[in-house]
């Protein structure tokens, strides 16, 4: 185990008055022996102890959380040096992303440059419209805060959308839960999450058992009915549990959590929640000056709390929904007597509402023909599987990656009309690259836009919109591009479908087409640059004409010599990239980020171009389930390209690898135990 999510608390003073707040109003009381701001020299330390940990345990990155009290209490200069050491220190060994919860009351322009320059999200709490807000989250005079943390997250909204992380609600049932849904819908959240209040057997929760369970059912309808419109933090994560994924939630799951806090004067300890058990119950007597953060993993209380079985109450090993449940938040177990080792005291909550939402949205079958697919099949229906997980896939990236109001009304008006379309556009290979690489990193966040437009375009609506460039080249995904000298800003106007660009008509993206099958020729997308192929860029029209003979010609030696690929090849090749030289010592190349497109190095030989569209189109079926399903852990490279190795054979003239000794490899799932099985029955033979 490892610590992968640092939260630090860079101020401990608050300035409201939360009634139901685990720092203040509940049994710690450690908050008065500390400073109420972190030093810079504190803050140093912390930077250095972060990647020290990240570099012994080799870490690719990790999210640091400015918390508190309230981190804006500790002003936007401290702030910005605070995080420009965490930058600079640990930087040097991994990615730090980082992010801030804040009440919002005190959020404006001067916190949010910083946040902006340092590429900080925002994370806002809020429980609902201002009725429901103010029964807790008041100054200590019983003043509402609501109108101004609402001026916090409009202009995060509408000025800094890049930095909106999502809003928190905690539940009060007696706030109508479908009331405080819609109204926090109506600030365009990027996520949700709603949390239980913090109790335990000796401070029960307030209201009747099992009532968190309904209001919270009442909302996962709702949202479940309506195509889930923003991700929901607690839903998303008890679905994937459903489905045998990790939890993403604190809340519940087995899986340990990688969570430590860190104090204003570096005393390091357990998840915040646990203040609510009792005073002093999430320390460790660890310090950031003193002592490395291997020093907590191996802390007997840390150890003794850790999620899993073998610290769960005996009620709790054979009940139905343990393996989702978790046996709930470890500070929620607690009461006098028996210490941790209850149950939830939300347990009847927990197991209602894991018991619905399984129910309502069971987890999507294995695939029927799995075993089609290993042994290297090409039947239609398997093919078709393949093809709705990858829509799934790819609309799940679009729901994360929507911050704007106005694109997002765009899209749903796009997907009420021409669902079919929107699914075309966000379907071509490029989208899923610059999606994964736009969550990963930040990156280029301006061509969500361009995606928008062609979706507008194919879709026949009507819209303007202001689009990002580079070197006064625009982009409009599966359409083509334009060109106007000297901006990188500019803005097209778009009327029923009709594209009125500025600068120059748009140069369409070419279309290979023979007896039936049409693939795009794509040598202008602007995520050319992140594959790592040689590609061949903007090719004059005489060139693009021998693509398109080459093309028919391979066609018809795939209709004459391999006949029964041919469909197959059609259903899975949308996208044709020209390479000037090898990838990984082949002629073609694909990506697990490109599913769907196909790069191919061809010289004279139609026959050439024939068989590296059947072998690319064989590693990419490979490729496709392969991120819907996880065959091996990814421990072993050299495992992992035999598999590939192998599989390509079955379309290669020529002796077959031998897969006998696959099925024993240690890095196998049991999904890649009964796939390499199902190769060794049947896939070595053409």
């Amino acid at each position: 185990m490892t610590f992968s999510q640092f939260v630090v608390k860079v101020h401990s003073r608050c300035d409201l008055a939360c009634d139901h707040c685990y720092v203040y109003e509940h049994e710690d009381s450690s908050w008065r022996g500390r400073p109420a701001v972190m030093s810079l020299e504190t803050a140093d330390r912390v930077a250095e102890r972060i990647a020290e940990h990240a570099a012994i345990n080799g870490l690719p990155e990790v999210h640091i959380i400015l918390h508190g009290g309230e981190p804006l209490l500790a002003g936007p200069r401290r702030l910005d040096a605070i995080i420009g050491s965490f930058r600079a220190k640990i930087g040097e060994v991994c990615q730090a992303k980082v992010l801030v919860h804040t009440n919002g009351v005190r959020l404006g322009r001067s916190f949010c440059d910083v946040f902006r320059a340092h590429g900080v999200k925002v994370g806002i709490s809020l429980d609902g419209h201002k009725e429901a807000n103010d029964l807790h989250r008041v100054y200590r005079s019983g003043r509402s805060s609501y109108d101004r943390v609402i001026r916090g997250i409009e202009l995060l909204r509408t000025e800094y959308p890049e930095l909106y992380l999502g809003l928190l609600c905690t539940i009060d049932l007696r706030n109508d839960a479908r009331t405080v849904y819609r109204s926090l819908l109506e600030h365009d959240p990027p996520s949700l999450n709603f949390l239980l209040p913090h109790a335990t057997w000796d401070a029960p929760p307030p209201g009747e058992r099992e009532g968190y369970a309904d209001w919270l059912t009442t909302i996962f309808d709702e949202w479940h009915a309506s195509g889930r419109p923003v991700p929901i933090v607690l839903f998303d994560s008890v679905l994937g549990s459903l489905r045998g994924d990790p939890s993403t939630a604190e809340a519940h799951g087995l899986d340990p959590d990688d969570v430590v806090v860190i104090e204003t004067d570096g005393e390091i300890e357990q998840a915040d929640s646990l203040k609510t058990a009792y005073d002093g119950a999430p320390a460790t007597g660890l310090n950031v000056f003193r002592d490395p953060f291997e020093e907590v993993l191996a802390h007997p209380e840390v150890v003794a709390r850790r999620k899993g079985l073998e610290n769960l109450a005996p009620e709790c090993l054979g009940c139905p929904v343990v393996s989702v449940c978790g046996g709930g938040m470890v500070a929620h177990r607690y009461g006098r007597g028996r210490g941790f080792a209850n149950p939830s005291v939300y347990c009847e909550d927990l197991k209602k509402l894991i018991t619905h939402m399984g129910k309502a949205a069971p987890p999507p079958r294995a695939f029927p023909r799995f075993d089609v697919l290993a042994a290297g099949g090409h039947a239609p229906e398997a093919l078709a599987e393949l093809a709705a997980g990858q829509r799934v896939v790819r609309r799940a990236l679009l729901a994360h990656l929507i911050g704007d109001r106005g694109l997002r009304s765009l899209l749903e008006r796009a997907d009420r009309a021409e669902g079919a379309r929107l699914d075309e556009v966000i379907g071509h290979p490029f989208f899923s690259l610059w999606a994964a690489g736009r969550l990963a990193t930040g990156a280029d966040p301006g061509r969500i836009t361009s995606y928008a437009a062609a979706v507008a375009v194919r879709a026949h609506l009507t819209a303007d919109l202001v689009l990002t460039g580079s070197g006064g080249r625009f982009h409009l995904p599966t359409l083509g591009s334009f060109t106007v000298e000297g901006r990188d800003e500019t803005t097209v106007r778009i009327h029923a479908g009709v594209l009125d660009a500025p600068g120059g008509p748009l140069r369409p993206t070419p279309v290979l087409s023979a007896d039936g099958f049409s693939v795009r020729f794509e040598d202008d997308d602007p995520g050319l640059a992140d594959t790592g192929w040689p590609v061949l860029s903007r090719l004059a029209d005489d060139e693009i004409g021998r693509w398109q003979d080459a093309f028919g010609e391979a066609v018809a030696v795939l209709r004459q010599d391999h006949a029964p690929y041919l469909a197959a090849v059609q259903a899975t090749i949308s996208t044709l990239v020209p390479l000037s030289g090898p990838v990984d010592g082949r002629s073609f190349a694909v990506h697990r980020r490109l599913l769907g497109a196909v790069g191919v190095r061809w010289r004279d030989d139609p026959r050439d171009l024939a068989a590296l569209l059947l072998q690319g189109h064989q590693l990419m079926k490979l490729l496709a389930l392969q991120e819907l399903v996880e065959l091996h852990d990814g421990s072993d490279p050299e495992f992992a390209d035999a598999l590939e190795r192998a599989y390509l054979a079955m379309v290669v003239p020529g002796p077959r690898p031998d897969t006998a000794n696959f099925a024993g490899a240690s890095c196998l799932t049991p999904a890649g135990r009964r796939f390499v099985a199902a190769m060794g029955r049947h896939g070595m033979t053409r």
